[in-house]
């Protein structure tokens, strides 16, 4: 072979030993630089709900990411409602450029099949009870460093997001009005309703024919229904249905103590709306089932009797 030849082999065996060190150093640091990245994830919208998935825009920043330009391919994310549970749906994240100061990240309209019901509905759950929750992420992607020369390397992204809840559903009533002329016709009276829902959560949904039900004290005093479009702040929404005054009256206990607060105009936090019925698919109708929070209420009846009157003067 000679000792020409030798000093090959050498030099040669001295490359691959080289060049393996340092793909293993190039893993461990860009792993290192994932795993010490941060995502706030700023908006999430969830619209075009069925029985099998939904479709999903969202927007995150993703900063720390180190003091190099990076680009980072892009990965098919699985989401998981607790760290040891199924997972419930996978979404697309695109390729991104990572910057040091930081850089966004965006899907728009992404559909989204659910792979587990059940942990999906432990998801939806967490979101509408809890002012805070955990949102579990697992994938894969290649990152690659362009300088001083293009180095690439497979990383894995195993993180926990935590999102800001609804936390109980916080309404308000601004105004209750009918229709029709007459409070007392021995019948259900017609109602429409003006709420404020207040959300904090960067996730807006959109549940459809969201019918509730208004309770006080174990009595319930109307019952009625909004296609529900719950985003970020405060939602104005109109719902219609029924209100059985004379039922209320009828009730000397309970009735009549509601009737005594409401005619006082006194804000009410004691009543409750609960969740009925989400009549756009047997997942969404699961969530809203979970409902059940306080509700402030002031002088309803007096507001229902202003608008009859009102009525009344406009006639036919």
């Amino acid at each position: 072979m000679g000792l020409f030849g030798l000093i090959l082999i050498i030099a040669l065996l001295g490359a691959g030993v080289l060049y393996l060190n340092l793909d293993r150093i190039l893993n461990y640091v860009a792993q290192t630089l994932v795993d010490a990245s941060k995502m706030d994830i700023t908006s999430i919208e969830i619209t075009k709900c069925d029985e099998t998935g939904f479709t999903i825009s969202l927007s995150a920043k993703i900063y720390d990411t180190g003091p190099l330009k990076a680009t980072i391919s892009d990965m098919t994310l699985s989401m998981f409602a607790t760290k040891s549970g199924m997972e419930f749906a996978k979404v697309r994240l695109p390729a991104i450029n990572a910057t040091p100061g930081g850089t966004l990240c965006e899907v728009s309209e992404q559909r989204v099949e659910i792979l587990d019901f059940e942990a999906f509905d432990t998801f939806n759950r967490n979101l509408l009870l809890q002012e805070e929750l955990p949102a579990y992420l697992r994938g894969s992607g290649k990152l690659t460093i362009p300088w001083p020369v293009p180095l690439s390397t497979v990383v894995r992204y195993n993180k926990v997001e935590v999102l800001r809840g609804l936390d109980g559903v916080h309404v308000k009533v601004l105004e209750t009005r009918k229709a029709s002329r007459s409070l007392l016709k021995g019948k259900p009276t017609e109602i429409e309703v003006d709420v404020c829902i207040a959300s904090g959560s960067p996730v807006s949904i959109h549940m459809g024919l969201t019918q509730v039900s208004i309770g006080y004290s174990g009595m319930q005093i109307a019952t009625a229904e909004a296609d529900l479009f719950l985003k970020t702040g405060d939602n104005q929404v109109t719902f219609k249905g029924a209100m059985d005054v004379l039922s209320i009256g009828k009730n000397l206990g309970t009735g009549f103590k509601f009737l005594r607060h409401d005619l006082g105009g006194g804000q009410d936090t004691t009543a409750f709306v609960k969740g009925a019925k989400g009549a756009q698919c047997s997942w969404l109708d699961r969530t809203v089932r979970q409902m059940n929070s306080k509700i402030v209420m002031t002088a309803t009846l007096a507001d229902l009797v202003r608008s009859t009157t009102k009525v009344e003067e406009e006639g036919p």
